[in-house]
């Protein structure tokens, strides 16, 4: 992990609003992606769940903006109908 990483995942511990409005920014341009939002911020997913797990305020801003893994599960299932309808007007659009 960068330096930078580790001073992001400090501020996140001690609870610095700053950056938890960054983390909070980063889940909202993500759709909720946690995976999407740790990409951004330079963090490795882990240290993110990691930092819900300890940290309450993380935690809290975390469930506010996250999608979780049911929306994470819906969304790939929206993803599919969408591939499945496009594919299905491509093959009668061939004939």
């Amino acid at each position: 992990m960068s330096a930078t990483s580790r001073l992001l995942a400090a501020q996140l511990r001690a609870g610095d609003a700053s950056t938890l409005r960054r983390l909070a920014r980063a889940l909202k341009a993500s759709r909720g992606s946690v995976s999407d939002a740790a990409a951004a911020l330079g963090l490795p997913v882990s240290t993110l769940y990691d930092l819900r797990r300890d940290v309450p305020a993380v935690r809290e801003v975390m469930e506010a903006h996250a999608m979780g893994r049911s929306g994470a599960q819906a969304l790939a299932a929206a993803a599919r109908k969408t591939r499945a309808a496009s594919r299905g007007s491509e093959k009668r659009s061939k004939k």
